[in-house]
């Protein structure tokens, strides 16, 4: 296998991996928070608590609007201080049966990366040296090598589950 890609580092990918982040920490952290509080608000109705039960749901509330105003502000910073968004570059990857081979002469094995996410926009692959990979979803130069390399990526990792995101 030789799949070729060219992922694009700019400004609008910084963008969009702040965005799967914001998304990721909302369904895994905040919708847990959320169920919580939710049951407890109504907990505080069926005992005719009306004011606490709102209390709760104000706070949950506004937990989130905090948590959405501190995601633009990071990503605002992000931009505003990332040396990519002046010098945008072009990573090339070239994924083969046994190595993952980077524009730079930089090289990693699958035995490397500890975790694969497949979102729409892109691949998140992170390293055991804590090394996040970005690969573009439209950089592929056919449809097929892009479906070649998630099946394989699901296949190599079946043990570590590579986790496919609707984000």
């Amino acid at each position: 296998m030789k799949i070729y890609n060219r992922t694009l580092y700019d400004k609008f990918l910084i963008i969009q991996y702040n965005k799967y982040f914001f998304t990721n920490f909302l369904l895994t952290r905040y919708s847990f928070m959320g169920a919580i509080v939710l049951g407890f608000s109504v907990y505080m109705f069926i005992l005719n608590q009306t004011s606490y039960a709102l209390t709760l749901i104000g706070i949950l509330i506004a937990y989130f609007i905090l948590i959405y105003l501190m995601q633009i502000y990071s990503t605002k910073r992000n931009i505003k201080n990332n040396p990519i968004v002046a010098n945008p570059f072009v990573q090339e990857y070239l994924f083969t049966d046994d190595e993952i081979i980077m524009s730079y002469g930089e090289k990693t094995t699958y035995e490397l990366i500890k975790k694969v996410k497949v979102t729409k926009q892109f691949i998140v692959m992170q390293s055991k040296d804590q090394k996040t990979y970005l690969v573009s979803l439209t950089g592929f130069k056919t449809e097929e090598d892009k479906n070649t390399l998630i099946q394989f990526l699901k296949d190599h990792f079946k043990s570590r589950k590579v986790q496919k995101t609707a984000k």
